[in-house]
């Protein structure tokens, strides 16, 4: 099990990587379209571009990597007075209700994927076909490892096992180095 957690574990900050290269790309490519239209042309297809594929890099390719470092937004207002027991049973119902939803949007993403390369589903860009079939099957791979992540969290936690990945990280409002709970230098604020 642990070989499979750390392959989930590369997957994931691969994907996540490459939707940061294609947040770098976005910004040059908008940079250099905006600055290109003062002179009169822009970039041909950088809409296109930008929304079929970059902005789903984006999005979806680092859920898994969210999910695996357990970086979702919570709200921990009643589940810091709750019993060990019961934030366990919290935590359970979180990650199979997460499963099921990662999963079922997954398949149906996945279809509709396969309809679109049946298809050969393309935009014009400047008199141009611009292919965006490609695109759409991001969605169901970034979902399906989503779910694949969530699902190992149930076994996990079922089995006692659940340590979400912590990286040391700097607060984005105040800049300031923070802490996991143990105080070890990792994971979210104290």
């Amino acid at each position: 099990m642990r070989g499979a957690v750390h392959l989930l574990s590369q997957v994931s900050y691969w994907l996540a990587f490459a939707a940061g290269v294609g947040t770098f790309t976005m910004m040059v490519l908008v940079g250099a379209d905006v600055l290109l239209r003062f002179s009169g042309s822009g970039l041909p297809a950088t809409l296109e571009i930008v929304a079929n594929y970059l902005m789903v890099m984006v999005v979806f390719l680092p859920l898994a990597r969210i999910e695996r470092r357990d970086a979702t937004i919570s709200v921990d207002a009643l589940f810091t007075v709750l019993g060990p027991g019961a934030q366990r049973a919290v935590n359970l119902f979180v990650a199979v209700f997460s499963t099921v939803v990662y999963g079922g949007l997954a398949w149906v993403t996945w279809l509709d994927a396969v309809h679109q390369h049946a298809i050969r589903a393309y935009v014009f860009a400047v008199e141009v076909q611009l292919p965006v079939w490609p695109g759409y099957f991001m969605l169901p791979v970034a979902l399906a490892l989503a779910a694949i992540v969530t699902l190992s969290r149930i076994f996990e936690l079922v089995a006692g096992l659940h340590a979400p990945e912590r990286d040391a990280g700097v607060d984005g409002l105040t800049g300031a180095a923070y802490a996991d709970r143990d105080g070890a230098g990792a994971g979210r604020r104290s």
